[in-house]
């Protein structure tokens, strides 16, 4: 016999069967019928992972009834939690090259999930930021080409073959968009002879 044991015990319903039991409902009894329990330390008796001595996770819940949740709490699993990156420039991408910081929610709008920045240290320079024809051959968009050798980018001029390098471009050339004009091509487009220097919208029309 247990002399521990009387009528006057109290047991406690443990609905998440999870060996901890709350407040809820209260009985008294010399031995428990099943689902009754000795402790009334749970906090969340419907959820099975939430008791006294349960791993705190990134979930939002005081998981270990500590009265602390996710990163407040020293105990947290930092294998649920996320990797958050540096970003300097404000832009929302983070440098993958920068500082990294492992936290459940973002420590400040400092910190972003993204790291795919090539330049943290301008504002202008992203992933999905315009890419523009200038003097630096600058890869505003993070796609790892510029200027000429980006189809994307904004400012480029038409410009047409000039074969026989009179300074006029051929007439059926539909043209090609240039940040930088390569020296084979011109603007002008009005050349019915491209193969010939000596026919061309200014040439000397002679008795031929």
């Amino acid at each position: 016999t247990d002399a521990s044991l009387s009528p006057e015990t109290p047991w406690y319903i443990d609905y998440d069967s999870d060996g901890h039991g709350s407040e809820a409902f209260i009985a008294y009894a010399c031995i428990p019928d099943a689902g009754w329990v000795a402790t009334a330390t749970d906090c969340d008796d419907a959820a099975t992972e939430v008791h006294p001595g349960a791993t705190e996770i990134c979930d939002g819940q005081d998981n270990d009834c500590n009265t602390l949740t996710d990163d407040d709490d020293p105990g947290l699993d930092l294998g649920t939690a996320s990797t958050w990156y540096s970003d300097t420039d404000g832009d929302g991408y983070g440098d993958v090259d920068g500082a990294t910081a492992v936290y459940c929610a973002a420590p400040s709008a400092d910190w972003v999930a993204d790291s795919t920045d090539c330049d943290d240290g301008r504002a202008d320079i992203h992933p999905g930021a315009t890419e523009i024809c200038d003097a630096s051959d600058t890869d505003e968009d993070c796609d790892g080409v510029a200027d000429n050798d980006d189809a994307d980018a904004s400012g480029k001029t038409d410009a047409f073959i000039d074969a026989d390098e009179d300074g006029f471009g051929d007439v059926s050339d539909g043209g090609t968009g240039y940040c930088d004009i390569p020296s084979t091509h011109v603007t002008d487009h009005t050349d019915c002879d491209d193969t010939r220097a000596d026919i061309h919208p200014d040439g000397v029309e002679v008795c031929d």
